[in-house]
């Protein structure tokens, strides 16, 4: 990929980067990239937390400026020749984020797939007008390309991870965006979702004639080979790689086990934590249809199934924050509260990133793991102190304990939120998806810690797509499909 560009070359780049780069709170962790993107060149963008992805795609659309060189120079092409002004930009990029997705949750809303789309042409929360018929009709024509008509007139809360994607890019496509910035996309999506999603984005790519730009921390993503690669190096650089993405394939999550004909048998000294029966429904949809399912001391699971399957809502019903149509109890007494129970259970989902206020401190966010609250509600103990610094320099996020929880990047939440559920060392671990959204080196320190907690008598349950994020001295597997336990399974000796 030249540093220089040929005047002499018959197509402009519609955005083009020479010398960037990129500085946070005083480090520039990016020096000097030059990148040029050209209409139909669809990118991944690849790099650990912390290194700038989100911030780039943030430089790319015009909302930052680098960090000032003598000789940066970042140029847009869309009006048919090279301009430096950001205001040649506008409207011209459409961005699809965590944060994105998490809105709707944060703000308490009840928006619709439908109302959610309509907001993209706007990009706001709401939609403030009427869609014009030049509108409504291009709505639908964008409804009928991705296929999802089904999933338009029912909440964006209650849509699975892979529905909510499909409704966020239809929204991302509403204004009819020159370029799509995807930040970590595919997290959180099994395979065949990862699959779905990829050729929805081929559709859109065609179709709305949209150059795609994908980051991921990931080196697993299932992703075909028309993707470009933009590799984020160590140190000092970024390493470009003008070729095609090479992806690496997905181990299959229950390799390694052994299927099973019924659930485990009870140890010698049986002693319950969890008990879940029945039926779960949420809105008058009946999520789990027959779950019977006890989760005994030192029996550590992971739970399996693709996206829909119901692995979140069985996972909050062991929290408590759903109600089985049978028996529901915890540590074998049905005298327990919720309440109680939680003071012994640590939990993570991906949708707690919506529940905390922004001006919380990273401090204060993994304070309120010791009684279970969104946010500090009492001066803390020096015992929770010392215990809240221990974590956080096991997980090696020390140096969030100041800062203001919105203004870290998605990954950087996630670890704070992680050491939440980490900190009291709780007598239950449950978690949904909980390295998604982690760099290679992030994965193994949490995992550290999880398994240190395990030996100390910490009884572990985890739902995760990927094979390589389910510890191998995880021993028992729970494989959901629609909503029913459909294979027990036991790691292979």
């Amino acid at each position: 990929m030249s540093d220089s560009y040929d005047a002499e070359q018959p197509e402009l780049p519609l955005v083009s980067l020479r010398n960037i780069s990129l500085a946070q709170g005083g480090r520039i962790f990016l020096r000097r990239l030059s990148w040029d993107i050209y209409a139909g060149d669809h990118w991944v963008v690849r790099g650990d937390n912390g290194t700038g992805k989100t911030t780039l795609l943030r430089v790319l659309s015009g909302e930052l400026w680098p960090a000032p060189g003598h000789d940066e120079r970042r140029l847009f092409g869309f009006a048919g020749e090279l301009d430096s002004s950001p205001l040649s930009a506008e409207g011209r990029f459409s961005y699809v984020g965590p944060e994105l997705q998490n809105l709707p949750v944060r703000q308490e809303s009840n928006l619709t797939g439908l109302e959610m789309i309509a907001s993209g042409l706007e990009d706001t929360v709401y939609l403030h007008k009427d869609l014009s018929p030049k509108e409504a009709k291009r709505l639908k024509r964008i409804v009928r390309l991705l296929g999802i008509k089904r999933l338009v007139g029912k909440l964006f809360v209650e849509l699975s991870q892979g529905e909510k994607r499909k409704i966020l890019l239809a929204r991302a496509l509403m204004k009819d965006p020159d370029i799509i910035l995807l930040d970590e996309f595919t997290d959180g999506l099994d395979q065949e979702s990862v699959t779905e999603v990829e050729g929805l984005l081929a559709d859109a790519a065609s179709e709305m004639r949209a150059t795609i730009i994908l980051t991921s921390h990931r080196e697993d993503m299932p992703l075909s080979q028309w993707w470009r690669s933009l590799e984020l190096g160590e140190g000092t650089g970024w390493e470009i790689n003008p070729g095609q993405f090479k992806p690496k394939p997905l181990k299959e999550i229950f390799a390694g086990f052994k299927e099973r004909k019924s659930p485990p048998p009870p140890p010698e000294e049986p002693k319950p934590i969890a008990t879940v029966e029945g039926a779960v429904s949420i809105g008058g949809t009946t999520i789990l249809k027959k779950v019977d399912w006890t989760i005994y001391t030192g029996q550590h699971w992971t739970i399996g199934g693709p996206n829909g399957s119901g692995k979140t809502t069985l996972l909050r019903a062991i929290y408590g924050d759903f109600v089985s149509s049978g028996k529901q109890e915890w540590f074998g007494r049905d005298t327990v509260t919720v309440q109680e129970a939680r003071r012994r259970i640590g939990f993570f989902h991906p949708e707690m990133h919506a529940l905390f206020p922004e001006e919380l401190s990273g401090a204060r966010i993994i304070l309120s793991g010791f009684h279970d609250t969104i946010g500090q509600v009492s001066a803390p103990s020096d015992r929770e102190k010392l215990l809240t610094v221990r974590i956080a320099r096991k997980l090696g996020i020390e140096d969030l304990l100041r800062k203001r929880f919105g203004e870290l990047s998605y990954g950087q939440t996630r670890k704070l939120l992680l050491a939440r559920a980490l900190v009291k060392a709780p007598r239950l671990l449950v978690l949904d998806e909980p390295t998604d959204g982690l760099d290679a080196a992030s994965r193994e320190l949490f995992w550290n810690e999880v398994q240190w907690q395990m030996e100390r008598g910490t009884t572990v349950v985890v739902a995760s797509h990927r094979r390589d994020d389910v510890p191998r001295w995880i021993e028992w597997g729970l494989d959901l499909r629609g909503g029913k336990i459909e294979r027990w399974l036991r790691r292979k000796v």
